[in-house]
């Protein structure tokens, strides 16, 4: 018998019984959309983090040995030295797009007789350009003009101390050699980066804050970035073969520089199993169904069965029907899931300080990232899951014995 009789009787069938079809459909429908949803929402919080993540480590991070042991004090005290020389030698690696240096440092902020803890970072504004990339995330005023007592604000610190564009804040600082300094930095720009931990940090020009740190040619870290991420273990082999780098520095990729180490592949874990537990309820309710629609036919099928057909027909007719029913509830399921993708993607969840303190940079505002490739795979695992949980029911049905099947009525 040929395969297009054996889709007529699979298409017939799935309409023999409306409400057990839609059940399933249903079924299929909620796993799919829920598997496109919750994919678009991790892709966005994943790539968000890692993003955030780069922006703060680089590709590559060059530092002190000692540095990552005190960094949680921003330690000043083990800087690398002769900044500009390295990152000259780091540029003659074609490999590597971009290296600049940063000095991070604790601070009070002090205004009006308000005072408030916060981070300082030192950076090259020219470099940061491509980074941090503050000039698009400003809320309210101007990028860096190129004066040395200006600074851009973090909205929390803006927040915290009711500050504005124009205002003068004073930073007090303890130097490289541990002794009090301060200086007066006019607010020129208020940032929001989305993130609850970098809009606590106030930015000011590195040469600025190398000499309110006493940091002459010295900075706390260099950032590295490589043309495309995936290369970053490579040149940091290339990295190592400088002398005066690897004596010196350790190299660290940007999931060793981070937070991400540790809770990277968790969180890929957690989203492979938000996926099985779906798969496994359309799986569920979809075996469930099959077997009600070959208990109701065992009389048919032994008819069937007795007048010729081949169990290995019946086997392909029952899983043409549970296919079909997985096509229709895994189109349906994708455009549900897709809208509710494109929703997060255009307007976003906000979770506010919900994020506060927590280990890796999640922010404030998390947007989806629907892609064609959620989309593909969340109609296949639709279809995978229709067949599959058919597969033994169906199986079942075509074994039967005409004789036997006769009998139930």
């Amino acid at each position: 018998m040929k395969n297009t009789i054996l889709i007529k009787i699979a298409f017939r069938n799935i309409f023999r019984n409306t409400r057990r079809t839609i059940i399933t459909c249903t079924a299929v429908l909620i796993s799919v959309s829920a598997v496109v949803f919750l994919e678009s929402y991790f892709g966005g919080v994943m790539g968000d983090i890692v993003e955030d993540t780069i922006k703060s480590t680089g590709h590559i991070k060059l530092q002190h040995p000692e540095y990552k042991l005190k960094q949680r004090m921003l330690s000043l005290n083990v800087p690398v030295e002769n900044y500009v020389d390295i990152i000259e030698l780091l540029k003659k690696n074609k490999e590597i797009k971009l290296a600049t240096g940063r000095i991070k440092f604790g601070s009070i902020i002090n205004i009006n007789d308000k005072n408030e803890t916060g981070l300082g970072m030192g950076i090259v504004p020219d470099d940061e350009r491509e980074i941090l990339n503050l000039q698009n995330s400003l809320i309210k005023g101007q990028y860096f003009t190129g004066k040395d007592d200006e600074t851009i604000v973090g909205r929390e610190i803006v927040s915290s101390l009711n500050l504005d564009i124009g205002d003068t804040i004073t930073v007090i600082v303890s130097t490289a050699y541990n002794s009090l300094n301060a200086a007066n930095l006019r607010i020129i720009g208020i940032c929001d980066l989305l993130n609850y931990n970098m809009n606590k940090i106030f930015y000011m020009p590195l040469n600025k804050a190398q000499d309110l740190l006493d940091m002459y040619d010295r900075v706390t870290e260099i950032l590295v970035f490589t043309d495309d991420y995936k290369k970053t273990d490579e040149v940091i082999n290339i990295i190592k073969t400088i002398p005066e780098i690897s004596e010196n520095y350790v190299l660290l990729n940007w999931l060793q520089a981070g937070s991400l180490e540790t809770y990277y592949p968790l969180v890929q874990v957690m989203i492979i199993v938000f996926e099985i537990i779906f798969l496994l309820l359309a799986v569920l309710v979809i075996v469930n169904t099959i077997l009600m629609s070959v208990f109701e036919r065992t009389w048919e099928i032994g008819i069937i069965n007795a007048v010729g057909m081949k169990g290995r027909q019946i086997l392909m007719s029952l899983l043409f029907e549970a296919l079909m029913i997985g096509i229709i509830g895994s189109i349906v399921g994708i455009l549900v899931g897709s809208g509710f993708g494109y929703l997060l993607e255009v307007k976003g969840i906000t979770i506010g300080k919900a994020v506060e303190g927590y280990p890796i940079p999640i922010r404030q505002v998390i947007y989806g990232d629907l892609t064609w490739l959620i989309v593909i795979r969340s109609f296949l695992m639709g279809l995978f899951a229709s067949v599959l949980a058919a597969f033994l029911p169906a199986l079942k049905a075509s074994r039967m014995e005409p004789a036997e099947a006769l009998r139930v009525q």
